[in-house]
């Protein structure tokens, strides 16, 4: 099975997980330039974002959005949901804004 893309993920079956993230785990200022991040594939949805969970996680993705993608890639996740009601984790820093 093969994508258009090259296909990095050569041993998927097109059945991806997502991790379901509050957006307590990011800071202000990553919430206000999120969509700027050139490595980063994200696309907003109305109450947060939807985040790709790259195989290399460029020196450009600010820390909150390290430790997020870290867990998800450890959890096997392909994506992140940011979402404003999203799942609250013990082992994310929080940050209040």
């Amino acid at each position: 099975m093969s994508n258009k893309h090259g296909d990095p993920f050569k041993r998927h079956s097109g059945i991806f997980k997502y991790m379901d993230c509050s957006t307590c785990h990011i800071t202000k200022d990553v919430s206000e330039s999120i969509m700027s991040i050139e490595s980063l594939s994200v696309d907003p949805h109305e109450f947060g974002w939807w985040m790709f969970v790259p195989e290399l996680i460029e020196p450009d993705v600010p820390q909150c959005l390290r430790d997020i993608l870290f867990y998800a890639s450890g959890a096997d996740a392909r994506w992140v949901k940011l979402d404003v009601d999203g799942y609250t984790y013990d082992s994310l820093p929080k940050y209040n804004w």
